[in-house]
């Protein structure tokens, strides 16, 4: 008994730490923070993106070429054709499930 509750110690530590480092190391939009500046290195800068990742909603509903449903409350999201995607009534829309899962959320079970 306490040889298990020492490994579910351990393990939860494991997983609080890369938790809290895959947090601190990523920004908002999905890529890899780097905060290195290499002498005569020429300075790379992200291109802007064409439309934003997300859009919020407009009366409860999504915009067009937005229809993925996402629940911050929650961390989950629906996409169309899933079981509870009518009546959910989403706090951001998603353009693609790729960006939802970037922006922290999962996909609802059913």
């Amino acid at each position: 008994m306490r040889r298990l509750l020492r490994i579910v110690i351990v393990l939860g530590v494991l997983i609080a730490i890369v938790m809290a480092w895959t947090r601190r190391s990523r920004t908002g939009d999905g890529a890899v923070a780097v905060d290195v500046a290499l002498p005569d290195a020429p300075v790379i800068t992200r291109p802007p993106t064409s439309a934003p990742a997300w859009r919020d909603p407009v009366d409860g509903t999504c915009p067009p070429g937005y229809e993925i449903k996402a629940k911050l409350s929650s961390g989950i999201f629906h996409e169309p054709g899933m079981v509870n995607y009518a009546r959910t009534t989403p706090d951001r829309c998603y353009a693609s499930a790729e960006a939802a899962v970037a922006d922290g959320l999962r996909p609802a079970k059913r």
